[in-house]
């Protein structure tokens, strides 16, 4: 797969692209492409795992327990070229003691000290190599340079200022390669490590762009709740207190909310009030038999029930009073109503 990178926000994103079709079979469509903002977080949040101080402390100890082990069998090493040297010496003797007449026994003890010295050369290479590919044993020193590797790594990886080369080159150092397949689950992704380990896990797909500016479900759906008792203004200002943001990452306004209830096919303020009864202005005067001055007199004593249904004027709508509330308007303005 090869790599691409985009700019969002001032940041390179890189996606994950195999052209492998449209190489060999002059596709028009590649194989698969991977957003890859998604599969750097999980390798970050992996390595941020394998180089926990935990991890690594365990694997100081597992290396020291290795290099016991391989000090004991280093010691049956030696003491077995021991053994071969001293047959290799047994061998010259024999040989030069042999009276140089008796061929026969003179090449046959030749041949038995040739054999023995490949086989304590052959040992002796072994044993040497064996040694070279052997790690030493870590100074104190060392070991805290390795233990502070683990406190320091999120911060150098995170660190604005670190180069992506530089984050590259500490990846290469633990990780030799991913293997990423995309599928209807999710994608899928193999790691295996530096020393043969392998890490396997699910990722579900990122959003695209213009679905992560999409408002989140669970906003639609308070909106859509608070619309039953608020304006598109009051509920921008609820949400903001609340520490709601719209999908660009914005804060609401009234404006915002119109636009996703008519994005979402909201029913407005106005018409759910207009759905359970209530009427308008010009319809409530008439139906009470008072004037404008005397509608706005009941309303501000509260005694008709008024909603605010819109939000840059004073628009209101009124619910139709019961019997007994009529009878309290009649003696407060002590005038005879229209029934």
């Amino acid at each position: 797969m090869t790599v691409r990178y985009h700019s969002r926000k001032g940041k390179l994103i890189p996606d994950y692209v195999c052209q492998k079709r449209k190489i060999e079979r002059c596709e028009s469509k590649a194989c698969q492409h991977i957003p890859g903002a998604t599969i750097e977080q999980f390798i970050f949040d992996l390595l941020l795992e394998t180089i926990s101080p935990v991890v690594l402390e365990v694997a100081l100890s597992v290396q020291d327990e290795l290099l016991k082990r391989f000090k004991e069998t280093n010691e049956l090493r030696e003491k077995h070229l021991e053994r071969l040297q001293y047959e290799v010496e047994l061998s010259r003797q024999r040989y030069l003691c042999v009276d140089p007449n008796n061929r026969l026994v003179a090449a046959s003890l030749e041949a038995d000290w040739n054999d023995k010295m490949r086989v304590l050369t052959d040992r002796q290479q072994e044993y040497e190599k064996q040694s070279r590919d052997t790690t030493s044993k870590l100074s104190d020193e060392q070991r805290k340079e390795i233990m502070s590797l683990a406190s320091n790594f999120p911060k150098l990886w995170s660190h604005p200022d670190t180069p992506d080369r530089e984050r590259k080159r500490i990846v290469r150092l633990v990780i030799e390669d991913a293997t990423l397949h995309k599928n209807i689950n999710g994608i899928s992704v193999d790691v295996r490590f530096k020393g043969g380990a392998t890490h396997s896990a699910m990722l579900s797909v990122p959003l695209s762009a213009g679905e992560g500016r999409k408002t989140r479900v669970e906003v639609v759906k308070l909106i859509d709740q608070l619309l039953d008792c608020h304006t598109d203004l009051e509920i921008a200002e609820i949400l903001n207190e609340r520490g709601f943001e719209t999908g660009p990452g914005n804060q609401f306004t009234f404006g915002a909310v119109a636009r996703i209830r008519a994005a979402y096919k909201l029913k407005s303020r106005y018409d759910r009030l207009r759905n359970q009864g209530f009427l308008i202005r010009e319809e409530m005067i008439p139906k009470l038999g008072v004037t404008y001055t005397q509608l706005n007199w009941l309303q501000g004593r509260n005694l008709i029930c008024a909603h605010r249904a819109a939000n840059t004027r004073k628009q209101f709508l009124y619910q139709i009073p019961s019997k007994k509330q009529l009878k309290t308007i009649r003696d407060s303005l002590s005038i005879n109503l229209v029934s």
